[in-house]
């Protein structure tokens, strides 16, 4: 896939703000595991909600050894992204 995703409204929890990554708009789903990706890559043209999943290493962050990126769309008529949230699984 070669367009980028429209992110929208990008919101950081403060905890994994030094650590978040920019892989979502290039499709990248960082360690989703296989069913989790290949949901993704269907949401991508469904405009339903993307979940992507990056491991961090121990020593960079003490509060959590992954974070999680959601995607939210504005509908799933349109496709178009309305927010996305950056935070560590337990501040869900």
């Amino acid at each position: 896939m070669s367009t980028l995703l429209d992110l929208g409204f990008i919101a950081v929890a403060r905890g994994v703000h030094e650590v978040a990554l920019e892989h979502t708009p290039f499709h990248h789903w960082g360690d989703t595991c296989q069913e989790d990706s290949l949901q993704n890559d269907e949401s991508v043209t469904d405009g339903s909600r993307i979940l992507s999943v990056y491991n961090i290493p121990k020593e960079l962050c003490k509060m959590s050894d992954r974070i999680w990126i959601i995607t939210e769309a504005v509908s799933s008529d349109t496709g178009r992204r309305e927010y996305t949230t950056v935070l560590f699984p337990s501040e869900y």
